[in-house]
């Protein structure tokens, strides 16, 4: 279980641990699956993610509610700060 707000004593880790084999994408050139992140805190570090399947359609798992298939819509588009892909 992890604690409550690890996200603020580690707020780079994601950024800080991208493998090489992975190629940061902007959102208007995703493809599927490519992986989305998302700025939720708006501190500018990614701190959710989901799958992006095309068509501006993402698999992720909402805080408090089961995985999802959802339409991105204009807020969760302006919380993605990059998409991953492997190269």
């Amino acid at each position: 279980k992890r604690e409550n707000e690890w996200y603020n004593k580690t707020p780079n880790k994601i950024n800080e641990n991208i493998p090489p084999c992975l190629e940061k994408i902007k959102l208007e050139d995703g493809q599927k699956n490519d992986i989305v992140l998302f700025d939720m805190l708006n501190n500018g570090m990614p701190c959710h993610m989901g799958i992006y399947l095309g068509n501006n359609i993402i698999l992720h798992h909402p805080r408090y509610k089961l995985s999802t298939i959802e339409l991105l819509n204009k807020p969760q588009k302006e919380k993605v700060i990059y998409l991953l892909r492997w190269n």
